[in-house]
Order: structure tokens, then C-alpha cells, then sequence
């Protein structure tokens, strides 16, 4: 994954990344690729068996990870996690977050239980992961390139902190 000439599409040399729902699918490849490209990666996922293998195959591989149990859901689990990364690992650069469940059902088939825990990891977790952050890089000098994504991105914009702040001027 270069660009044109050979060269690494980007650099995250001396920054700390946290992804969510990374012991598995695209929360997995994004932690390895951020772990070639240099970062130090905190590892969420409530599956821990699935983040002890990812962190264990990034440090294999020569990178730094560490897996902490994160369930998006609660708020509580996820200002652990997001400290967790910041005295593992001295910072906290980057949130990627990833965790998210697919459901596939109608109206009929879909019964109530099923549709919470859809909301709870898809809606709820979008809103808990990235609040501790949020105010760490809002209230800090944190480096301008702190970034919060959510995945996929679909919409940007500096007012939507849950979804998109750039730390900076």
C-alpha cells in the first residue's frame, strides 16, 4: 500500500492512535496499517481474544500495541480506554472510531432487543468513544494534527465533534 513512486502514503512516527473494534475486519487492518506507518496503537475491542491477537501480530511484527477492553457503549469503558492510552504510551493522537455491528432484517424480523444493541454500538458508541478526547485536545495545546474520525466518514465539518475536530488553529 505505496503511493506511486514507493513511497509510504503517510507517516505516524512518534503519534498514538486508539481503534475501536479493532480485534477484527476493518478496525483490525486500519490498527496494523497505522502500526506500519509508525504509531503506537491501542488496541479497543470488548473481544478480547480478537485484540490479544492483533496486538500480539503488530508486536510480532515490530510495532507497539497494546489491547485494552473497550466497550463502546459505555461511557465509563471508554474514558478507561482512552486513559489507558495516554499512560501506556505517554499521549493520544488519533481515535479511530471504528466499532460498529451489521444487522440485516426488516421490520417484521427485527425484534427489540436486536435493534438496541444495533443502536447502542452504532449510535451510542459514536457518541461515548470520543468524548474524552474531545475535551483532552480541545482544552490542550495537543499536537494540531489530533485527529477524530469515524469510519466511514461520511460527513466533516469543525462543528461536528463527534464525528470530525481537527486540533488546531
Amino acid at each position: 500500500m505505496n503511493g506511486p513512486g514507493g513511497e509510504a502514503p503517510f507517516r505516524l512516527d512518534g503519534k498514538v492512535a486508539l481503534v475501536t473494534g479493532a480485534g477484527s475486519g476493518i478496525g483490525e487492518q486500519i490498527a496494523r496499517l497505522y502500526a506500519r506507518q509508525g504509531a503506537a496503537v491501542v488496541i479497543g475491542d470488548r473481544d478480547e481474544a480478537g485484540g490479544t491477537r492483533v496486538t500480539a501480530a503488530i508486536s510480532a511484527a515490530g510495532g507497539r500495541a497494546r489491547y485494552h477492553h473497550l466497550d463502546v457503549t459505555d461511557a465509563a469503558s471508554a474514558e478507561v480506554a482512552v486513559q489507558a492510552a495516554m499512560t501506556g504510551f505517554g499521549s493520544l493522537h488519533i481515535l479511530v472510531n471504528n466499532a460498529g455491528i451489521g444487522y440485516v432484517g426488516d421490520l417484521l424480523e427485527t425484534n427489540e432487543q436486536e435493534y438496541e444493541k444495533l443502536m447502542a454500538v452504532n449510535v451510542r458508541g459514536v457518541f461515548c468513544a470520543p468524548r474524552r478526547p474531545s475535551r483532552t485536545w480541545l482544552r490542550t495545546a495537543a499536537a494540531p494534527s489530533s485527529t477524530l474520525l469515524r469510519w466511514p466518514a461520511s460527513s466533516v465539518s469543525p462543528d461536528a465533534l463527534p464525528m470530525a475536530r481537527p486540533k488546531g488553529p
